[in-house]
């Protein structure tokens, strides 16, 4: 069984998409696509949690085939690196980019 770590605490698959529909509904959060030895991915995290801003960290080697041509349908490019990031607000998810897109989207926020 597939199982993800958010914010210190772990959720089964179907856990998950409960829990970001559920969080879509009251305001928007970044989703992380990623592995565990990304320094851009824990930069990342980093930025998120500096900021207080909600994410989820998902492990990218745990998707399966068709959930990562969904992902790169909706970003319009293939992936090749980590982090994937994307921001998910109401039923709608936006691609983002990585770690330096990130960073300058949040500047442009503050």
């Amino acid at each position: 069984m597939l199982c993800m770590k958010i914010l210190n605490k772990e959720y089964n698959r179907s856990d998950l998409k409960i829990l970001i529909i559920q969080k879509q509904e009251s305001s928007k959060m970044y989703i992380i696509y990623g592995s565990p030895g990304c320094g851009f991915c824990l930069e990342a995290k980093r930025l998120l949690l500096r900021l207080e801003i909600d994410y989820t960290a998902i492990d990218i080697s745990d998707l399966d085939e068709q959930d990562k041509q969904q992902l790169q349908e909706i970003a319009g490019i293939q992936f090749r690196t980590v982090p994937q990031i994307f921001q998910a607000e109401g039923n709608k998810m936006d691609y983002i980019g990585g770690f330096k897109e990130l960073k300058i989207k949040l500047s442009g926020e503050q």
